[in-house]
């Protein structure tokens, strides 16, 4: 599952410790966290273990007969089950409070049931041996909008059209982690058992469903105007992992090898499905190679529903919200999101997480396939800017509460999904992946993954795994990145000695100790750098495993510049010293990370520096040789800033440049500089080049503003009328507009806000009208007619707030009908306090 805001959803020892050792072992973090005040201490935490199962379901089976203009269905489910102990006196089953059971039995033989506190009771007539037993639950899904789970919903969600979103299609989807399949379904809902499943949906005949495993033989009823639906995975999952997706939709089928793929999203977007799926053969190629196990399942789907916030790794049938990519879309836009759920059918789906404080082998592990996705498709400076991004999330999150990656203290199963088990359980995989090296790093997942396939896993299975292969007892690497909370945070200064001819590095971990973060036994890198010969940068290792230590590193000359951690390995938080202006040249040209190229560029032309024509002609040398894209990008964007005339020749040959970031930014610095005929018309004709590339519409359309924002209205107005690949078009001049405040763009703004676009849009333009053209009737009725008509409450609430900025006091009428009819209590408290307000 993958989040698609904030990045945003540990405690076994490895195998080497002893069981008294995993149960001190939990006593002490309990203690470690009380301590630290996190979201995952006691009393709110409590201490977690894997349900205790009374038996074992083989195989369910699920007849499910779709109401859709009532919002119900009704299904009959039997589950093929074996005791694990002689005398079984009943079968818990969970089943939802919302769902209605009509009658159960067990092997034909009608049984006794009670169904309460989201509980189903099954009582056989007489004591059950341990032979499998056949489980059938006939039951009513009445009518639902399902439960509450991580994406925003859980169990059964239906999908309703709305006058103003053309693409919301009748639809439905089921979201079944952690624990909310059994909202829409009675079965055995936590992840440590795996069945094989079958599912027959019967739907409107105008609709496609899309389940798990293999497509079975579709059959229509045209009296009932109906369709069927049979979807079987003959191979275990968790039942977390069953999914049903059915309603209006396009769909394009593929292929890779023999194997079918299926791309789905709502009817009409379906000319996106190509663009945004393509890569889809590349991904599995990659990862069966990379993993060393290939796809174990019968078919992948991935399938696109409004209203979901992210994606989710159904087995076999991945859902995922409604982004769509065109071929104008930038390289990796799609990819980190479809590669991080197909990454999870190795990880998640092929081994599964045993308990949910385990959650970062399956997230974890998807957030770093992703990460090493993009570095295959991109390169190495895309899979440190991945990595970057993790850490700055992951550091974000640990300013409010630290906890280990593997734990069994926690509240519940949705609290697991945050920045640790992602961002931080990628980081840590790349650690290791350092430490062991690639060739054998993805021996041991190899091993890993062959070795549990269709099997729960905890993290003590992982390292042993890796430690076998390696032929290394990695007991004590664990303990300290995987069973212990925190991270380093390294301080360091180094000096030359001249009479010994040696770097003197002075390395501090500073992170506080008493809560349960070690001092690390961390390898790290160390780059010395000559500004005059890149034969004469280096790169040495040393080992800081105190709190302070002293290095003494042998060299010929000395050295301009040092940098620690020079490809930003670590998972740690690094404090530097600022750079002297004597190492800023070495830097600019050799640093090994665009990061520290980017910094010394930014150093360089810090404060009066930035007027200093040597200075600005340094880095504009240091751009035309960089081939990383991230860097140069950041260095254009210093030199922007400078508007100085003879930076135009740079621009321009950069505004030609194959990679998209630093093209973007050198076309919108074009719009620093003085208006001439040659760049406005090269501006216009990117800007107005349905070919071209969003984010270099979106650079000219930037340096258009800048430069004659009134004199380019057209442009702006024709790219929010035109359509893209989620208004990427028009929220490049929306925005233009919004940081410009020009109360001639108001038409524009206007028409951005009305029906017809997608809503980030939308909100966007009423934010940016809320301060605009004070008196306006266009802006005024706009707004009202969003407070009369509109459903979303993220834009009722933009409207809100920009009526009353501009103090309409008109608007109070409409704004009371809001509060009084509203079901939403956000809504509601808003519009009456701006109502309140206005009356004022």
């Amino acid at each position: 599952m993958k989040p698609n805001l904030f990045a945003i959803r540990p405690l076994l020892l490895a195998c080497s410790f002893s069981m008294l050792a995993f149960v001190t072992g939990i006593s002490s973090q309990a203690q470690f966290q009380r301590d630290a005040g996190n979201p995952f201490a006691a009393p709110k935490a409590t201490v977690h273990a894997a349900r205790e199962r009374t038996y074992h379901v083989r195989h369910m089976q699920l007849n499910f007969d779709v109401d859709a203009t009532n919002h119900g269905a009704k299904g009959v489910v039997t589950h093929y089950l074996t005791p694990l102990k002689e005398g079984l006196s009943e079968i818990a089953m969970d089943a939802g409070q919302n769902l209605k059971i009509e009658k159960c039995s067990l092997s034909g033989q009608e049984a006794k049931f009670k169904h309460e506190g989201g509980k189903l009771i099954v009582m056989p007539n007489s004591p059950l041996s341990v032979n499998e037993v056949a489980l059938e639950i006939k039951y009513e899904l009445p009518s639902s909008k399902g439960g509450a789970g991580l994406m925003g919903a859980g169990g059964l969600v239906w999908i309703d059209p709305r006058p103003n979103d053309p693409n919301r299609r009748p639809a439905f989807y089921t979201q079944g982690e952690t624990e909310t399949n059994h909202f829409w379904v009675p079965c055995y809902d936590f992840p440590n058992d795996k069945v094989t499943s079958e599912t027959i949906t019967t739907v409107p005949e105008n609709w496609t469903v899309i389940g798990n495993g293999y497509e079975g033989k579709v059959t229509n009823d045209a009296a009932k105007k109906t369709k069927t639906f049979r979807w079987k995975m003959t191979q275990p999952h968790s039942t977390y992992l069953l999914s049903l997706v059915a309603g209006e939709m396009d769909v394009v089928r593929a292929k890779w090898g023999r194997m079918p793929l299926i791309y789905a999203s709502p009817k009409g977007t379906g000319e996106l499905l190509h663009s945004t799926f393509d890569h889809t053969p590349d991904m599995l190629s990659f990862f069966s190679k990379t993993f060393g196990v290939k796809y174990a399942w019968p078919k992948y789907a991935q399938t696109c529903v409004p209203d979901f916030g992210g994606g989710m790794e159904n087995v076999s049938a991945t859902t995922l919200g409604v982004f769509l990519s065109d071929s104008r879309s930038t390289k990796n836009s799609s990819s980190s999101l479809t590669s991080h759920e197909l990454g999870h059918q190795w990880f998640g789906d092929l081994v599964t997480c045993n308990d949910w404080g385990d959650t970062w082998l399956n997230e974890g592990f998807a957030t770093f396939a992703e990460t090493i996705y993009i570095e295959h498709q991109s390169g190495k400076d895309a899979y440190e800017q991945e990595r970057v991004g993790n850490l700055r999330g992951y550091l974000n999150e640990a300013r409010r509460y630290k906890r280990p990656e593997s734990t069994q203290l926690y509240a519940n199963g949705d609290v697991m999904f945050d920045a640790h088990t992602y961002n931080r359980g990628s980081l840590v995989l790349h650690m290791l992946r350092r430490e062991l090296g690639d060739k054998t790093f993805f021996a041991g997942i190899k091993n890993y993954l062959n070795k549990h396939a269709y099997q729960n896993v905890v993290t003590a299975d992982f390292s042993e795994a890796m430690s076998k292969t390696s032929g290394r007892d990695l007991g004590a690497w664990f303990k300290q990145w995987v069973f212990s909370p925190g991270h380093p945070v390294l301080d360091y200064s180094w000096s030359y000695d001249d009479n010994t001819k040696n770097v003197v590095l002075k390395v501090k971990q500073t992170q506080d100790v008493k809560s349960g973060t070690p001092i690390y036994n961390l390898p790290i890198k160390v780059a010395l750098l000559s500004a005059g010969d890149v034969k004469l940068c280096r790169t040495v290792s040393v080992v800081s495993d105190r709190a302070e230590q002293e290095f003494q590193i042998p060299v010929t000359i000395k050295p301009d510049s040092l940098v620690l951690d020079p490809e930003h390995d670590l998972l740690a938080e690094l404090k530097a010293p600022k750079w002297a202006a004597t190492e800023l040249p070495a830097l600019l040209k050799f640093a090994p990370s665009y990061q520290e190229r980017s910094r010394a560029a930014r150093q360089l032309l810090a404060g009066e520096n930035g007027k200093d024509e040597s200075m600005l002609k340094l880095v504009a040398e240091a751009v035309v040789k960089e081939t990383s894209d991230p860097a140069a990008t950041g260095m254009l964007e210093e030199l922007s800033g400078a508007k100085q005339e003879f930076l135009r020749s740079v621009f321009r040959k950069e505004a030609q440049s194959k990679q998209e970031g630093r093209r973007a930014v050198a076309l919108t610095a074009l719009g620093t500089l003085p208006a001439t005929e040659q760049d406005t018309a090269l501006l216009r004709k990117i800007a107005m080049d349905d070919k071209e590339p969003y984010s270099a519409v979106g650079g000219a359309m930037k340096g258009l503003a800048r430069v004659d924002l009134v004199g380019n209205l057209d442009i702006l107005k024709h790219q929010v009328e035109m359509k893209s690949s989620r208004d990427q078009l028009a929220f490049a001049a929306v925005g233009a507009l919004a940081e410009a405040k020009l109360e001639a763009g108001v038409p524009i703004l206007v028409a951005a806000a009305k029906p017809g676009h997608g809503g980030f849009l939308r909100y966007t333009a009423i934010n940016g009208i809320g301060t605009l053209a004070p008196g306006d009737k266009s802006v005024l009725e706009t707004l009202l007619a969003i407070v009369k008509d509109e459903e979303s409450p993220f834009l009722l609430n933009a409207a809100i707030s920009a009526l009353k900025t501009r103090k309409e006091k008109s608007a109070v009428n409409a704004l009371r009908v809001l509060a009084k009819n509203t079901k939403n209590t956000e809504v509601r408290d808003s519009a009456k306090e701006a109502a309140d307000e206005l009356m004022k």
